[in-house]
């Protein structure tokens, strides 16, 4: 079962959240997610400041394929429609 990183974002002014979900990489399991996030802040926060400007990380979760599917949560892949 595959694992993936999901960012839950908040923004002070009019108190919005989203949420973004890392599709490349995924994990074998919760440890090497937990891991590969520990190593690798630069990256998250360069990627997730390229989109959401002026938001703030509330929360780093890493979940479960089938738990993201009970929620209809899909990771967001460039050039495809969702």
């Amino acid at each position: 079962m595959k694992w993936y990183l999901v960012i839950l974002l908040t923004q002070m002014q009019g108190d919005l959240h989203e949420g973004f979900m890392w599709y490349d990489p995924t994990f074998d399991n919760k440890e090497q997610c937990i891991e590969w996030t520990n190593a690798n802040p630069v990256r998250i926060f360069q990627t997730l400041s390229s989109e959401f400007r002026d938001w703030k990380i509330h929360k780093t979760l890493c979940v479960r394929e089938d738990k993201t599917q009970e929620i209809g949560l899909k990771p967001y892949i460039p050039g495809k429609q969702i």
